[in-house]
């Protein structure tokens, strides 16, 4: 019964205070509508990054269904030939290798173009042999190279093509966005941090005299810090509310847009927003944030007290 009792209490001592930090806010509601704000623009930036870089990714998997090696030959290679190169043909970076004859080539040349007996036309085929080599997606860059310089080696080889190369140096400008992405969450959390802590570093300013002789009839640091957390707490939470409108908004502002460039490219393609996982993590964030701001702030006071 005594455990319930006090439990009870415990349960009352926090409502109060969750209570009175809405109060505080509500007391002064351009100030406290100014910080929240602030500190969703703050959050709002990094995870927007964050969001188009989901995308981008979205994106580039979307497009990279594998790297395609061409190598033209000076002449057909023979199954002898062929055989000669499979070392090199089946490394673990090769996901397929078809060897197309000039014949081959100009059969669906002749059926993509419509221009049945094309050759009938042609002193001689113009098509040289061809060996196509598709890679893994998560090829990389040497890798790549390296099998490059091996195939030059060939006798046969006239002259390589790297179909969608391009996406090799998307894949690096994408670490390089994923590292400023990181780099830019860092410093403005710090910033959440110390704005939601100047903020209640001013309340407590306000509420000095309070404080004082709450202390001098017997409260605890930790009564007297609860109210503080709570009103960190609700900063926190309603700044991380803020920046998912933010990004909520502009995605679908977004929207059109993309919808209407995809169409131009056959895709179906849709910007995706933040999910119930990420946006929990950015509430769980602006949370952790303002609660961190606000403990060091009244722990520093309540410290300062100590040595008076």
């Amino acid at each position: 019964m005594k455990i319930k009792r006090l439990f009870k209490s415990y349960f009352i001592s926090h409502l109060r205070n969750c209570i009175t930090s809405i109060g505080t806010m509500w007391r002064e509601p351009l100030g406290s509508i100014i910080t929240i704000i602030v500190i969703g623009i703050a959050l709002a930036l990094p995870t927007g990054l964050m969001v188009l870089l989901v995308n981008v990714q979205k994106l580039n998997t979307s497009w990279d269904n594998g790297v395609q090696l061409t190598v033209f030959l000076k002449s057909s290679l023979t199954e002898v030939s062929l055989k000669n190169k499979q070392a090199i043909l089946q490394q673990p970076i090769i996901t397929n290798s078809q060897y197309i004859s000039p014949e081959s080539a100009l059969t669906e040349f002749e059926q993509a173009t419509g221009q049945a007996d094309l050759l009938h036309y042609l002193d001689k085929n113009p098509l040289p042999p061809t060996l196509m080599i598709k890679l893994k997606t998560k090829t990389t860059t040497q890798e790549i190279e390296t099998l490059m310089q091996q195939i030059k080696q060939w006798p046969e080889v006239a002259q390589l093509q790297l179909d969608k190369s391009w996406i090799q140096r998307l894949n690096a400008l994408l670490k390089l966005a994923d590292t400023l992405v990181t780099i830019t969450t860092i410093i403005l959390a710090l910033a959440v941090f110390f704005i939601t802590g100047n903020t209640i570093r001013l309340n407590i300013e306000k509420r000095k005299r309070h404080i004082i002789i709450t202390r001098l009839i017997g409260a605890t640091n930790a009564f007297i810090r609860r109210e503080f957390l709570y009103l960190g707490f609700w900063y926190g939470m309603l700044g991380g509310i803020i920046a998912w409108l933010i990004v909520a908004i502009s995605i679908a502002i977004l929207n059109g847009p993309v919808n209407e460039l995809a169409s131009l490219y056959q895709s179906n393609f849709v910007l995706a927003g933040l999910d119930s996982k990420n946006s929990g993590m950015l509430l769980v964030l602006g949370v952790t944030l303002g609660i961190s701001g606000a403990w060091i702030s009244v722990g520093t006071y309540l410290d300062k007290l100590e040595l008076e």
